[in-house]
């Protein structure tokens, strides 16, 4: 992720108020609690890769970017295990039912991996 400038810091109404973030923070927590309740799990962190491989498996269309960065060696199949749950929780955080292209991108680009995010400052 690249660093915030002092002038978006100063920017007036720049960011969420400390009250929004720890709200959104409360419902996708609730979220990702009742999805995983059937797999014994309570948060994204605690996935393993048999059930996001598995049952949690997303659509060939949202881990496009993954795939490619599995195979020309970018990632260990350990990293992609690690960037699927982070998509998880971006879904999450977003109040959508599953991870989508973006958020996998997303999660991507946080790990400094190629993926429509990367490098656009995300």
């Amino acid at each position: 992720m690249r660093a915030v400038t002092r002038a978006e810091v100063a920017e007036p109404g720049a960011g969420e108020s400390t009250a929004a973030v720890a709200a959104r923070v409360r419902t996708a927590r609730a979220l990702a609690e009742q999805r995983l309740r059937p797999h014994a799990a309570r948060c994204n962190g605690e996935l393993r890769g048999p059930l996001l491989r598995g049952p949690l498996r997303l659509p060939p269309a949202a881990t496009a970017d993954l795939d490619r960065a599995l195979e020309r060696g970018a990632l260990t199949l350990r990293g992609v295990d690690r960037v699927l749950r982070v998509a998880w929780t971006v879904a999450d955080l977003r109040g959508a039912p599953v991870p989508d292209r973006d958020d996998v991108g997303r999660a991507l680009a946080l790990r400094g991996v190629g993926g429509p995010l990367a490098g656009a400052g995300a």
